[in-house]
């Protein structure tokens, strides 16, 4: 007996998104450039597939959410720490050598892109130890954490990433009350 459930394909967001992909896919085929346009809106829908995935199997059980944000927590965790330390011995822990004076992009070589990746999944790591409620440092844990890694996001120099980093704050700021706790400690 396999059950189906289609509660995913029945979200507005899901449809709408169908919809959007059904219009770019339509205009492609109308345009002058028909196969510059077709292969470069026809393979969008990988991204609804994917947040379908995650969204499977993160409501598929609670310790997997758990496992999947301590995981993403820690490797944003490395990745900071790794730039800190390519700031402070001008040499990461893989032997990568800084390629611009002022900007440091540890694992990411030659790619200066770090900082927004650290910006934009950092709360992943964040939501694990709201999550959590056995810690027994939470706060400190939590504000050290954002400490690590708004230093990581300043020394890489993006200009994006520190106003995504800065609005992303404001944001849990504005939603989440412990989190108000945690900046005026």
């Amino acid at each position: 007996y396999i059950y189906h459930n289609y509660k995913y394909f029945n979200k507005k967001i899901f449809i709408f998104y169908s919809l959007f992909l059904i219009t770019l896919i339509l205009s492609s085929i109308f345009s002058k450039y028909i196969k510059l346009s077709l292969g470069t809106s026809l393979f969008y829908f990988r991204f609804i597939l994917l947040a379908l995935a995650i969204s499977f199997f993160l409501n598929s059980n609670i310790r997997v959410l758990k496992y999947f944000l301590l995981v993403s927590g820690l490797i944003i965790t490395f990745l900071s720490l790794n730039i800190i330390i390519q700031y402070l011995f001008n040499i990461d822990l893989l032997g990568n050598v800084p390629t611009d004076k002022y900007r440091y992009s540890s694992f990411f070589g030659s790619e200066l892109k770090a900082g927004g990746f650290i910006a934009r999944l950092m709360f992943l790591g964040v939501l694990f130890f709201i999550f959590s409620n056995n810690m027994k440092y939470k706060n400190f844990s939590i504000f050290f954490y954002f400490l690590i890694n708004g230093c990581a996001v300043f020394l890489s120099g993006e200009r994006t990433a520190l106003f995504i980093l800065i609005l992303n704050i404001f944001i849990f700021f504005l939603y989440l009350k412990d989190f108000r706790k945690i900046i005026f400690i």
